[in-house]
């Protein structure tokens, strides 16, 4: 073996016999540089490269195992801190979290026209790989005056599970006001909840629509104990929706 860094190498050959005259043959000699890794001197290995099947050990460096990029196929860590972690999906004794989706929307003004029997879509958003387990969804807003201060309106959520739609989520939530003596601005804060199981794919969809003249905001006369006719309404906006859903797989 040659030492790296060489420049030449010269052969020796030397014949040691004793005895009669003979032939002797040399044949193939050749020259190797060698490689750069150290044998064994005091229990170090120092190579480029080390191939091994299995190592076995006691003991690692003080300062542990640092690499620049590793990857680890299946591991068991009992105790473990992460300064940052990407997480593509978190299991806690095989059920799996996932991070509050939030969804929100353009402040949308809500006419007359848009009454019950057509609802003005204010939100449609879908959700992928919730699995097996169950969501929760709340939906927050404001209702605010325009121009005018009598107004009465509701919101309607549904939920489509895999291509199935299951109904509203939370039913009716249905709000407003009404002002004698003089009118008065507003803002009011409009809260809805709901909780379903989940599916492959979920898709929330929220609507909201005028209750001008709609028998849905009828009243009952204290004196006369009649229903009185539906009331009036007036345009109104809805604005800050926001729509969250927190969930969990089994």
């Amino acid at each position: 073996m040659v030492p790296a860094g060489a420049l030449q190498a010269r052969f020796r050959f030397a014949a040691i016999h004793a005895g009669t005259d003979s032939n002797i043959a040399f044949g193939a000699p050749t020259v190797r540089i060698k490689g750069t890794g150290k044998l064994l001197v005091d229990g170090s290995v120092h190579a480029d490269k080390l191939i091994v099947g299995t190592v076995h050990g006691g003991l690692m460096a003080a300062t542990g195992i640092i690499t620049k990029v590793g990857q680890i196929d299946n591991a068991v860590i009992r105790r473990a801190h992460i300064g940052l972690g990407e997480i593509d999906e978190l299991r806690i004794k095989g059920n799996a979290f996932f991070v509050p989706y939030r969804f929100t929307a353009a402040n949308v003004q809500i006419p007359t026209a848009n009454h019950i029997a057509n609802q003005r879509l204010l939100l449609d958003r879908s959700i992928t790989g919730l699995g097996d387990g169950g969501f929760l969804v709340t939906v927050n807003a404001y209702m605010a005056t325009t121009t005018h201060y009598d107004c009465f309106g509701g919101l309607v959520l549904t939920t489509t599970i895999d291509g199935v739609i299951t109904g509203t989520a939370s039913g009716l939530q249905r709000f407003g006001i009404r002002t004698t003596g003089g009118d008065t601005g507003f803002r009011i804060p409009i809260a809805m909840s709901a909780s379903a199981f989940g599916g492959a794919t979920v898709r929330f969809q929220l609507y909201g629509y005028n209750g001008h003249w709609t028998g849905d905001f009828e009243r009952i006369n204290a004196e006369t104990g009649q229903y009185v006719n539906p009331r009036s309404s007036n345009p109104f906006n809805i604005e800050g929706i926001t729509l969250s859903v927190s969930a969990s797989r089994r």
